[in-house]
């Protein structure tokens, strides 16, 4: 496994929005987004105002994904001396703007991050005040018992035979991947499981080398369809069976208990993603912050299950517009299979990520379902970081 890529304690979220209904849209760039940032953050009681950086920054050119991503960081970001760090990347024009948050998943979670940062864009357009940070949904309150102890054990069973049968009995590594499902144009290895995982990022592999980052795949759902959610999910089922997978790794927020926790659970279904009680029954770790030191064995895990992020619905007092939006835990290996979604002032968006060929796999169902794609962008680098 010392091939496969370890992913950093950073994450990086980007929502891309459209200013051109904001009537001072160019006068944004000038006003003071670090003010704004730690007010938002002291008003919401999201995150301490020590914790936070924040700068605006102009880029000719539009707004996309790459140029964004394409900005350097900041030092302060760069060597994580605060937790929480937000860039609003403007066009030279001012009508677009990229919101990038880099958030230390030590300290808080994802979701927190892009509210504080989309409350200090209220005060930006001109509110005293930002909207009701307590309106977004909670999860109900978890305790943790022999039963998810034992789903830890199975887990963690599952994964170490699997690493053992694979270097024990290497055999056919690319026989024991997603190729056969796929048919015979697929010629790179699409991994789900431990042997094809071993063998994508293997250095002697003949059939090609191996993405250092993950592909991202970026959707916005028409804002007249009525079930937008219902389409993502039955994505998710359609690409589940492209590739013969075995469930789905849903994260539960659990920051109204304590601050950047969350806990870990599988469903075999896409149905039991919207059920509270087959997530609660289906988890396997306690509530706490995302931990690195697992992931030598979270990459042999996540690679045959599509790690689902719902960073649910949400309604800011800004006349901005979404347009995009992308999750990114910077450096996560590309095979690990991942999708997720939110919901912005009525605007459905959506993400996946994964290795080109895997994605490939459902080009048409997520044109069918989801619409045409917005953006194809790599993953951040870790060199981003000086890693």
């Amino acid at each position: 496994m010392d091939h496969i890529p370890l992913p950093l304690h950073k994450l990086c979220l980007i929502l891309n929005l459209d200013l051109s209904q904001v009537s001072d849209a160019a006068t944004l760039p000038a006003r003071d987004h670090s003010l704004a940032a730690k007010r938002a953050a002291e008003l919401t009681s999201l995150c301490s105002v020590e914790d936070i950086f924040a700068r605006s920054v102009s880029i000719p050119g539009d707004i996309s994904f790459a140029s964004v991503q394409a900005v350097a960081f900041d030092p302060v970001t760069q060597n994580g001396s605060k937790p929480l760090s937000i860039d609003y990347i403007y066009s030279e024009d001012a009508s677009q703007l990229g919101v990038r948050v880099t958030a230390d998943l030590a300290v808080l979670d994802g979701v927190t991050a892009m509210r504080v940062a989309m409350h200090a864009l209220e005060l930006l357009e001109g509110h005293v005040a930002p909207s009701d940070a307590s309106a977004f949904k909670k999860n109900p309150p978890f305790t943790y018992g022999w039963r998810h102890r034992l789903n830890f054990a199975r887990m963690m069973a599952g994964v170490l035979s699997g690493i053992a049968l694979a270097r024990v009995f290497p055999g056919n590594k690319q026989g024991a991947s997603a190729n056969g499902a796929l048919g015979s144009h697929v010629s790179a290895i699409v991994p789900n499981s431990c042997s094809s995982m071993l063998a994508y990022h293997a250095p002697t592999r003949v059939d090609g080398k191996a993405q250092s980052t993950g592909t991202f795949r970026t959707f916005r759902v028409d804002d007249s369809t009525k079930k937008p959610y219902k389409a993502f999910l039955k994505v998710l089922e359609q690409w589940s069976a492209k590739l013969k997978l075995r469930g789905y790794f849903v994260l539960m927020n659990m920051h109204h208990y304590k601050p950047g926790h969350v806990i870990g659970t599988e469903v075999k279904c896409v149905s039991q993603i919207t059920d509270i009680e087959a997530r609660h029954a289906g988890a396997f770790a306690y509530d706490h912050p995302p931990p690195p030191e697992v992931w030598p064995v979270n990459n042999i895990y996540h690679c045959e299950r599509i790690f689902v992020n719902n960073y649910g619905r949400h309604t800011f007092a800004i006349k901005a517009r979404p347009v995009a939006f992308k999750w990114d835990w910077v450096g996560v290996a590309a095979p690990v299979w991942g999708a997720g979604c939110t919901e912005v002032n009525g605007h459905f968006l959506a993400w996946f990520r994964g290795t080109s060929e895997g994605l490939d796999a459902i080009t048409s169902e997520t044109t069918s379902s989801l619409g045409d794609m917005l953006e194809e962008v790599q993953g951040v680098p870790k060199t981003m970081f000086g890693q």
